[in-house]
């Protein structure tokens, strides 16, 4: 019963707090330019803090609120049936993240434009009440037992037996999350070169990127409970996201040439914008798709070990603040330190070296556990992503190409038709 009084509160003041949040915001903002900013004039140090810290009060308590969601959403499916198992675990990322997509769809083309943003703000959290009164009702009288910790020695052992696994499982969540983040802020700067920078061109590539996840959680919800080896097929997955961040990085260079056709073969008025913007979203979706879609499998595969493991059902919230986390820190290293001095090559590189060389050291880990025939894979895999790491420096874009800015002109200057 308790998670159902967590459910039920956690989504009210959600909502609640979205109700209320355009008038804060509004108080906010005058006391910031009316009142502490002036006080600050000759401290720009002081300023920015000001506004981070200003910031964080009126949106971080119901960032928390949120991010406690998922969470209690798994916890409770599993403990009122312990039978689903992981498959319950990738449905719920499945149905989470595809109403991610429908979100920022419905908000960007439709609320938005009819009710503004404080308006689109207040449906979303009139949702979020409306959903705290459905569970009560539908909650009343259930009973959910405390989840029972199912460890599966087949499922988690590994070949170095003082591994603590739950330490490891978060270290393996915080960086899937770092290098998921360090593509979608490296994908979405370069598909900016080729769909421009609206508000419109922004939400499809959020868009793409979340339905990536969500089928990779999706195809994963009827295999995640067959598998032999858990570990191993994380292996496999971290270092196949690797290789098609790698490839997005070829796809990118040709998508120019996708724009440039595109444009040539519409007439651009007004109204054939709408099938300028399908387009776009057909873009971001195949330079995307393949690696969110090995994104998607990752959360779920390591919340079902953590559970399985001595963590048990506390698993859950520190897999997900893990990931959390990670994404954090790739945000912050992508926009500080990639981009402005390495770029955006260098920038998804580095996330694609990060998910090789952990699914390396999970097939490594589980050695002992495959044939022979399978253990050769482990030295070719690494000689493989090497090759490909290394070929990714040299290969260089071309200035003009990216300068274009095809999305407006429908051509751009270029000086060679290859990469290398």
């Amino acid at each position: 019963m308790v998670i159902i009084c967590h459910t039920i509160l956690v989504e009210g003041v959600i909502g609640l707090l979205a109700l209320l949040f355009h008038q804060v915001f509004i108080g906010t903002t005058e006391l910031a330019f009316y009142t502490l900013i002036p006080l600050f004039s000759d401290t720009p140090t002081m300023i920015t803090t000001t506004k981070w810290g200003l910031a964080s009060l009126i949106i971080l308590p119901q960032s928390i609120l949120l991010g406690m969601t998922f969470p209690l959403m798994v916890a409770g499916i599993l403990r009122k049936y312990p039978e689903a198992g992981g498959r319950a675990i990738s449905t719920l990322y499945f149905t989470n993240s595809f109403g991610g997509v429908f979100g920022v769809l419905v908000s960007s083309f439709v609320l938005i434009q009819h009710m503004g943003l404080p308006g689109t703000i207040m449906v979303a959290g009139m949702i979020n009440i409306v959903l705290a009164l459905v569970v009560w009702l539908l909650s009343a009288g259930e009973d959910f037992p405390p989840m029972q910790t199912r460890v599966s020695t087949t499922e988690v052992s590994l070949d170095i037996k003082s591994i603590n696994l739950p330490l490891l499982l978060l270290a393996i969540s915080l960086l899937t999350g770092l290098s998921s983040f360090m593509y979608e802020i490296g994908w979405i700067r370069m598909l900016s070169l080729v769909l421009g920078s609206s508000t419109h061109s922004f939400e499809l590539m959020l868009a793409a990127f979340i339905l990536g996840l969500a089928l990779g959680g999706w195809w994963l919800r009827k295999r995640i409970d067959r598998l032999k080896n858990p570990v191993q097929f994380l292996g496999y997955v971290q270092i196949l996201m690797g290789f098609f961040a790698i490839a997005s990085l070829v796809i990118f260079h040709y998508s120019f040439d996708a724009m440039q056709i595109f444009l040539d073969t519409i007439q651009r008025k007004e109204s054939t914008y709408p099938v300028f913007l399908f387009f776009s979203g057909v873009l971001s979706f195949a330079m995307m798709l393949p690696a969110t879609f090995c994104a998607g499998m990752t959360l779920s595969l390591i919340t079902k070990l953590a559970i399985n493991s001595k963590a048990g059902e506390r698993g859950i919230g520190f897999i997900y603040a893990a990931n959390t986390l990670g994404a954090i820190t790739g945000i912050f290293l992508s926009i500080h330190l990639f981009m402005p001095l390495l770029g955006l090559k260098v920038l998804i590189t580095s996330g694609a070296i990060v998910d090789i060389f952990l699914g390396l050291f999970l097939l490594a880990i589980c050695i002992k556990q495959v044939n022979k025939k399978s253990r050769i894979m482990l030295p070719v895999t690494a000689v493989t992503a090497l090759v490909v790491m290394i070929s990714t420096f040299m290969f260089e874009y071309d200035k003009e190409r990216l300068s274009s800015g095809i999305f407006r002109t429908g051509d751009y200057l270029q000086k060679s038709q290859n990469l290398f």
